[in-house]
């Protein structure tokens, strides 16, 4: 029973210390949630702020402002078109293979970005497809 009632007296020693270094650990996880948790709020806030600027573009009647989608479409075809027309005529006209390579390189440039737009095209059928597509375009 000696050890027993000394116990108390032992866990005062020790536990002062120990439940500080304790209690610092589990303030550095709290620390880091809370870290973690204000970027996953500043991300939210960020991509909400980017869905309301893309709904007052959207939402503008001026072809210019909520039709820039159209207008790249329209480029990209026409680089499409002119260089697959230009390497075709060129060659009977006497244009050189490099001059036909330099509207290749073009048509490469181009093709990233009507494959993008191909696939927000996708999403747009689908939003028609959906009934939420917006048909009051001017």
């Amino acid at each position: 029973m000696g050890i027993l009632s000394a116990l108390p007296i032992i866990g005062n020693i020790i536990g002062g210390p120990v439940s500080k270094i304790i209690d610092n650990l589990g303030e550095d996880d709290r620390r880091e949630f809370e870290r973690a948790m204000q970027r996953i709020d500043n991300e939210y806030r960020l991509k909400i702020a980017q869905i309301e600027t893309n709904k007052a573009e959207a939402a503008h009647s001026s072809i210019f402002v909520a039709g820039w989608r159209p207008f790249v479409g329209w480029a990209c075809g026409f680089v499409f078109i002119a260089a697959a027309a230009v390497a075709i005529f060129g060659a009977f006209v006497g244009m050189t293979p490099e001059q036909i390579a330099a509207l290749s390189e073009a048509k490469a440039m181009m093709f990233p970005v009507l494959m993008g737009l191909l696939g927000l095209g996708g999403m747009r059928s689908f939003e028609k497809f959906k009934g939420v597509a917006r048909e009051n375009m001017k």
